[in-house]
């Protein structure tokens, strides 16, 4: 391979990893364009690897794949109730894939995914946000909510029994439990709760709790 038609590709490959590294910064999501850039050039370098010893016989490839799927669970955190960088994972994974086309010369194919990626990622992203479960078919867990509690240091352990005990009386699921000081007298409550109740229940759950006498209570609904 020639050293021109070498640095063609890799400006190519250079010019693919920003593009995905571009639409996943401005979706504000964990990862920067070096991120997606360097994922790109460093599995071109190792497919080039192969292509420049004269023998590619896409075993590099395979193992890049196997590789790449190791980092992508980097990305992958548990938030509360929420899972996030799925697609951000899958998109590092995919990005892998056409630096691979790259590499062994598929402009054409490269880009055509690229562009594939890049629009639906944005697209999907707003119709996924409007599609929302219906009810009938979701799991008890569904929904996710959490109960804010602050109250006297005195009446913690009290409170934190009674909401765990009226939670689980409504069939709902108690995921997590957090006691955090305020002061040396206030302390906060966070218990959070899975659920296939709505809100008008969390209204109702809420002033049975104020009449536990704490200071303030609230409830919100958490993203899933």
């Amino acid at each position: 391979m020639s050293i021109p038609e070498f640095v063609i590709r890799l400006c190519v490959i250079v010019a693919i990893g920003i593009i995905i590294g571009i639409e996943r910064q401005i979706g504000g999501h964990h990862i920067e364009i070096k991120t997606t850039f360097l994922i790109a050039i460093g599995t071109f370098a190792f497919c080039m690897i192969e292509i420049l010893l004269g023998y590619p016989d896409i075993r590099m490839s395979a193992n890049i794949v196997t590789g790449i799927g190791f980092l992508c669970s980097g990305v992958i955190f548990k938030n509360g109730f929420t899972v996030n960088g799925l697609n951000t994972s899958a998109t590092l994974w995919s990005t892998s894939g056409i630096s691979i086309l790259v590499a062994y010369g598929y402009f054409k194919y490269a880009f055509i995914i690229t562009g594939a990626m890049v629009l639906l990622n944005i697209v999907l992203n707003i119709t996924a946000k409007k599609i929302k479960p219906i009810k009938v078919l979701v799991d008890n867990d569904s929904n996710a909510y959490q109960i804010n509690v602050i109250c006297m240091k005195d009446d913690v352990n009290r409170i934190k029994e009674s909401i765990y005990e009226q939670v689980i009386k409504d069939n709902n699921i108690v995921n997590a439990i957090a006691v955090n000081s305020i002061t040396p007298d206030k302390f906060r409550i966070c218990v959070k709760i899975g659920t296939a109740h709505n809100d008008e229940y969390f209204v109702k759950l809420t002033n049975h709790v104020f009449d536990m006498n704490v200071l303030s209570v609230s409830y919100e609904k958490l993203d899933q």
